[in-house]
């Protein structure tokens, strides 16, 4: 089985990862694959799936990104990560450029937004 990153992180309870989990009642371990299933571009969501199962491998950039918003809770830093991690060398190959199977920074900006923007309100 392919370490994940979250295997190295703990969660704190003010960040995205917590409030995340809070608001769509999942485990914190499940945390990585929520949030990449959810931001994956629509079309790419059943080829990307199969990948998520045979290779998880190759969602490491977007894993990456995903487990640097873990702690954060200001979409203005959110939006200064997701900047910063625009521009991937790997999002040249086939399958990343042509088909999409990556994270949506816009699906991602949205989800961090509606849920940072919940747990203000609550």
């Amino acid at each position: 089985m392919t370490k994940t990153i979250s295997d190295e992180n703990t969660m704190t309870d003010h960040g995205f990862a917590a409030k995340f989990c809070k608001k769509y009642r999942c485990q914190p371990e499940q945390y990585e694959k929520k949030v990449l299933l959810r931001c994956l571009y629509a079309l790419s969501q059943p080829l990307g799936r199969l990948i998520w199962l045979c290779n998880r491998d190759f969602f490491l950039e977007d894993l990456d990104l995903i487990n640097e918003l873990r702690d954060i809770d200001s979409f203005a830093r959110v939006r200064d990560i997701v900047a910063f991690h625009s521009i991937q060398p790997r999002n040249k190959s086939i399958l990343r450029r042509w088909f999409k199977i990556r994270v949506s920074k816009s699906k991602l900006l949205q989800l961090t937004r509606s849920v940072l923007r919940r747990s203000e309100e609550d």
